[in-house]
């Protein structure tokens, strides 16, 4: 019984017990900043958890691997189309620079055969 006795003895001594001002204020700062911080911050969250339920999507469904395939068959399409256009580009680039280059080179020769005649 004594046993008894000094269990309800702790039990009441600790319902007395308060929190030291300290701590509480601390306590209640840090979590007003918590959740000033979320408050704030509701949009970067939610674009967070909706990232990665797309992601979890496209990675554990079915579905989500035939839209992967689909958007790896349209990247190389593209890839394709974009290297093609460039290499094109580059031919002409690389034709109007000679094309130029040339040029110059007869018009330099047809000044320096007048300064031989002037000469």
């Amino acid at each position: 019984m004594a046993h008894k006795n000094k269990r309800q003895r702790t039990s009441s001594e600790s319902q007395n017990m308060q929190i030291p001002e300290g701590i509480r204020d601390t306590a209640k700062e840090t979590l007003d900043t918590v959740v000033e911080k979320v408050n704030s911050n509701k949009l970067l969250i939610g674009g967070i958890l909706g990232a990665c339920g797309a992601a979890i999507f496209l990675l554990a469904t079915d579905r989500g691997k035939r839209i992967r395939d689909g958007i790896q068959d349209r990247t190389v399409d593209l890839y394709d189309v974009v290297s093609e256009q460039v290499g094109t580009g580059w031919d002409k680039v690389r034709d109007l620079a000679q094309n130029f280059l040339s040029e110059s080179e007869s018009e330099m020769e047809g000044s320096s055969s007048k300064i031989r005649r002037v000469a």
